[in-house]
């Protein structure tokens, strides 16, 4: 542990919708609970496939304000998608772990197209890698968690590796969307530990 943490550099950002955890729900309340923005829709990565194909991506549950994929007003326009954009920009970063809950499964970009990544063979091995200590299955081709064509836009791990070729990895760490109970948080956090060293 000692080593690992000597010899790399660790930036950590604890939560980024403490608002909308604090209401239990996946928006912020930018402006209030009802109305605000899905922050992992919100990132500008390769926004024109709304317009293109608005029927494939969803465009019009993505731009209903009350949606719980409400996209936001504009790309890029919450204060917490800014936050992360600063962080990629400010920092080298290799590559990006950013925790969720409602399933058990890893899975890495692209959300929103067929075509691979260019780094794909590497994504697989990193995640295999993953899925052997945590136990959290790599998904990749045909049982991806949301379909490619057809899938997810405005997403940080979109946004991450399109603009700054950082290896950046979803992790659905429960299945519970809130866990609370203590033997379960610490199974989490341990396997996700191992998974850091």
């Amino acid at each position: 542990v000692r080593n690992a943490v000597e010899s790399t550099q660790i930036y950590m950002i604890p939560m980024i919708n403490p608002d909308g955890v604090e209401e239990n729900q996946r928006k912020n309340c930018n402006p209030d609970p009802e109305h605000g923005v899905n922050t992992n829709r919100n990132f500008g990565y390769d926004w024109k496939y709304y317009d293109l194909f608005p029927a494939i991506f969803g465009k019009e549950w993505s731009t209903r304000e009350t949606s719980g994929n409400y996209r936001g007003p504009a790309p890029n326009s919450e204060t917490e998608t800014q936050a992360i954009i600063r962080v990629a920009e400010s920092f080298t970063i290799n590559i990006s772990l950013s925790y969720h809950s409602g399933a058990e499964v890893v899975f890495y970009p692209w959300y929103h197209t067929t075509q691979k990544t260019p780094h794909e063979r590497l994504f697989i091995e990193i995640g295999e890698e993953m899925e052997q200590i945590s136990g959290y299955p790599l998904w990749t081709g045909s049982n991806q968690i949301i379909p490619h064509l057809g899938g997810t836009l405005g997403t940080s791990e979109n946004y991450l590796y399109g603009k700054h070729k950082i290896l950046a990895y979803t992790v659905e760490s429960s299945r519970q969307k809130s866990p609370t109970n203590p033997d379960t948080v610490y199974d989490i956090c341990s396997k996700n530990v191992e998974v850091h060293l």
